[in-house]
């Protein structure tokens, strides 16, 4: 092969994708391309909200009763519900540890925001760590607390990286107590008032 034709080829290879070999690159050994590392990684440290400030990690499941948010309100989903709000999940030594029985209505806060879930004990859970399922309508009180128990009220609102920016919103790190009082009722399923049609 001649010089020119190797030339031509080099510039094929780089024209492309505009990548020295033409195709798509994610890593190489000239460097980092994209903040994507070359390895399984937990978040950093900030993306789990201060998390040595509070209590439990949060660890976030897909529910099996609904695709994400779609049919919250169908029975397969409201059958699920404690107290009428997302069941959250804890080890009995973590809910003994703070006062927390079965059935209890429990407040899930960090310094992003706050809601209220319906706690459930299940020693399949770790003590360290609590969870609650994404898809809970979002039902904010006037502070801002979500009364159904919508996680993202919790969860950091940033990408995975600029090549993948889906959710990073698997665990964030929460403070976990039981709700003093009585608490507020639901409103995110009630239908909204209709009013008639005039002319």
């Amino acid at each position: 092969m001649t010089a020119s034709s190797n030339a031509a080829a080099a510039a094929a290879r780089t024209t492309a994708m505009g990548t020295h070999f033409g195709s798509f690159l994610l890593d190489s050994a000239e460097g980092e391309v994209l903040d994507v590392r070359r390895h399984p990684a937990d978040p950093e440290q900030s993306h789990l909200g201060e998390s040595l400030r509070h209590f439990a990690e949060n660890r976030v499941m897909r529910p099996a009763v609904r695709l994400h948010s779609q049919y919250d309100h169908a029975a397969p989903s409201q059958a699920t519900k404690v107290a009428g709000r997302e069941p959250v999940r804890m080890h009995p030594d973590t809910a003994a540890a703070r006062g927390i029985s079965d059935g209890d209505v429990v407040r899930l806060s960090n310094d992003r925001g706050a809601c209220l879930a319906g706690a459930v004990l299940d020693d399949a859970v770790m003590s360290a760590a609590v969870q609650i399922s994404t898809g809970a309508w979002y039902d904010p009180a006037p502070d801002g607390t979500c009364r159904g128990g919508n996680l993202n009220t919790l969860t950091a609102d940033i990408g995975t990286s600029r090549l993948a920016p889906g959710p990073s919103a698997y665990t964030c790190a929460v403070e976990v107590e039981r709700f003093e009082g009585e608490p507020p009722s639901v409103e995110s399923y009630r239908p909204p008032e209709i009013i008639p049609f005039r002319t």
